[in-house]
Parts: structure tokens; sequence; C-alpha cells
């Protein structure tokens, strides 16, 4: 008979069917940084990172980010002009407080 009234699977039936995911977690920085990927795999995703790691690689981003501006300034008129009125606050600001 089936439907409704079936027995129920076996135990190792059940057991057969169950899939247990091993997740590995991996440090390449002593915890500074770290990731999680499934047993097997290569493929891994961002877990956790320190607060060090974060504001450097914030840091790095921003560094990238002005390098790209300056590189393109030097091609594109209005961003050079915007970029040098920066450029002059910034020296202007500096001056009012003596740095």
């Amino acid at each position: 008979m089936h439907g409704p009234l079936t027995k129920p699977q076996s135990y190792p039936t059940r057991m057969h069917n169950l899939i247990i995911m091993t997740k590995i977690f991996e440090s390449p920085d002593h915890g500074e940084t770290v990731y999680v990927r499934a047993a097997g795999s290569t493929e891994r995703a961002l877990h956790s990172e320190s607060e060090q790691k974060r504001e450097l690689r914030e840091r790095i981003r921003e560094t990238k980010l002005w390098a790209d501006i300056r590189r393109r300034a030097r091609t594109h008129p209005g961003l050079q002009d915007e970029l040098n009125r920066v450029i002059m606050f910034y020296q202007l600001m500096n001056e009012r407080h003596g740095r």
C-alpha cells in the first residue's frame, strides 16, 4: 500500500539520505582574516576579518581610487580642473593650519 499509510523509511535508508556538509575554516595570517570553504572544495569565502585588516584593505582601496583619478585626469580636462581645485583647497587648508 502506498500513500499516507505507508511505513516510515528504515533507519539505514534515512541515514543514507542525510548529507553532511563539513566546513573548513582557514587563516593565512594567524587569524587576521578567516576564510570558510566546503570540504573538498577550493572555493572559499571571507568569513571574518580583524578591524586592523579591514582598515588596511580600505586604505589600499582608497589609494587605488586616487591613483585611478590622477591617471584619468591626464586625459580628461574637466576632471583635471576639479582635481586642481581639490589640490589648491588642500594646500590652502594646510597653510592656514600651519602644516
